[in-house]
């Protein structure tokens, strides 16, 4: 058991969930929080079990590692687990961001549609003594950061109207990516399914350049599509170094 020095916080109560895919890191969390004055009590779990409908109450704060790299399609399904609890329970809970890895930009863009409040790194919970004040004063961590790199966002025809993560699910309920199933020839099923993708995601139409077609071009490239489908589901495999933060 671990016993904790009761903060200057401890006026204040929460219950958590840790959502997490490595078991590891949640038992580990677990243990801290289940022990940690203020805290009422404390929910793990990983992605698969978060997204199951009914079962848990995600409490007033949610910490989740939102990348699982053991995954063959889409790697960060923490966005979906977000959208789950924002859908079951509104703005009522604060969802902190607890990353391990560096994320990229398509993390970064990816929890801020799926509706995350805050952001921590791994490097950042040295003790257990801080995540229990993230869990405890949430609004202490910094907001999620918007993507930096927007000439990769314009190669990909990502803008502000665009919806990445109703894309992500539009990759494969559409089979467009091979790991999804049939992909098929070119043809007019396969103009359909580019033309629903889009209803979705909302690309603009842009070469690997990123400059507009050369020919008007009603729907993005299957060639396109699927750069953004590479961007937005495959994890970086950068690691910080333990000076690096989130910026």
């Amino acid at each position: 058991m671990v016993h904790l020095a009761t903060p200057a916080i401890s006026a204040r109560s929460a219950t958590v969930s840790v959502i997490d895919a490595d078991e590891l890191a949640r038992r580990g969390c677990f243990a801290i929080l289940d022990d940690a004055p203020g805290i009422r009590s404390v929910t793990a779990m990983d992605h698969d079990a978060a997204l199951e409908v009914g079962g848990w109450e995600p409490g007033s704060v949610v910490l989740i590692d939102p990348v699982d790299r053991k995954q063959d399609g889409d790697q960060i399904p923490g966005a979906a687990v977000v959208e789950r609890i924002r859908e079951r329970a509104g703005r009522s809970v604060t969802v902190v961001v607890v990353s391990r890895a560096w994320p990229d930009d398509a993390v970064r863009r990816r929890m801020i549609e799926a509706g995350a409040d805050r952001y921590v790194s791994h490097a950042e919970l040295c003790t257990a003594a801080q995540l229990v004040r993230v869990v405890l004063a949430p609004q202490t961590a910094s907001p999620v950061p918007q993507p930096v790199d927007d000439e990769q966002l314009l190669r990909l025809g990502i803008t502000r109207r665009s919806r990445v993560n109703l894309g992500v699910r539009a990759l494969y309920d559409e089979c467009l990516v091979p790991e999804a199933g049939w992909v098929g020839p070119r043809g007019r099923d396969r103009l359909a399914r580019r033309r629903r993708f889009n209803d979705h995601a909302r690309l603009e139409p842009v070469g690997a350049d990123g400059l507009a077609p050369g020919r008007p071009q009603e729907v993005p490239s299957l060639a396109q599509i699927q750069r953004f489908a590479a961007w937005a589901t495959r994890v970086d495999a950068r690691s910080p170094s333990s000076r690096e933060v989130f910026r």
